[in-house]
């Protein structure tokens, strides 16, 4: 209960709920001049609230389905060339012209996913030092908005999904096969949406999210340790709230 003599206004708004919820607690603060208003509103609030933590709602994946958004594939011919073909003169134009295609149609993209997409195009697999450096130094000429988090730089052409809002799944066969693949932007979009249907996951439950809708070839720890880190970041950017039992929720 409030005690106004005992809690500032910010302790009754939010520390209290903070606390609350990072102790597995589920908060739906209602207002009262809401109530008085309109009392068939506010209950009708309560129980789309309580159908959810209960399983009761049948409409289930709301959320999901309206931040899904189809994974935008750059239409890239296929070539058969050698490594050699990175450290030539005379390539960089190719090379440039496709990194640019990456960025503008599958933004945002790690730098090393950036990488490895491009020289796949262009049938090559296998590479050295020698072409990560030359392949570093094309993409730096090429001018696009980057941001680093997660100890990863992420580059995009232009702001659409740089709020955490949308997550984007191929509706083939996967281009981003691994954890490393995979931004923060999808995989918190993702989280979001996903506490917005079910209130609260415990973060083995959102791992195993993670790794169903985006299809990971091989989960491993490697990925768990990637998707655990996008939680914490959602902590930091003020999105989620962790209890003590690793129970995630909306903040």
């Amino acid at each position: 209960m409030d005690a106004s003599t005992q809690f500032s206004v910010k302790d009754r708004n939010v520390l209290q709920i903070r606390t609350l919820k990072r102790n597995n607690w589920n908060v739906m603060r209602m207002y009262s001049i809401n109530y008085y208003n309109n009392p068939k509103r506010e209950i009708k609030k309560i129980k789309e609230t309580l159908d959810r933590l209960t399983g009761a709602d049948r409409r289930g994946g709301n959320a999901l389905s309206r931040a899904k958004r189809p994974y935008r594939e750059a239409k890239l011919e296929p070539r058969t060339e050698s490594a050699a073909f990175v450290t030539e003169n005379g390539n960089e134009g190719e090379i440039l012209s496709r990194l640019k295609q990456i960025v503008a149609a599958e933004e945002p993209v790690s730098a090393g996913f950036l990488k490895r997409r491009c020289l796949a195009s262009l049938g090559i697999t296998k590479y050295g030092v020698k072409v990560e450096g030359r392949m570093d130094q094309l993409i730096a000429s090429c001018g696009f908005k980057q941001e680093k988090l997660l100890g990863e730089v992420y580059y995009r052409k232009t702001d659409r999904y740089n709020n955490f809002d949308r997550y984007r799944v191929e509706e083939g066969e996967p281009l981003r096969r691994t954890g490393d693949d995979l931004t923060p932007y999808d995989v918190i979009a993702l989280i979001r949406a996903a506490l917005e249907d079910k209130v609260a996951l415990y973060v083995d439950e959102i791992v195993s999210l993670v790794n169903g809708v985006f299809r990971l070839h091989k989960p491993d720890d490697r990925a768990a340790a990637f998707v655990n880190a996008c939680i914490t970041l959602g902590e930091k950017q003020g999105l989620f709230l962790r209890s003590v039992s690793d129970r995630i929720s909306l903040a």
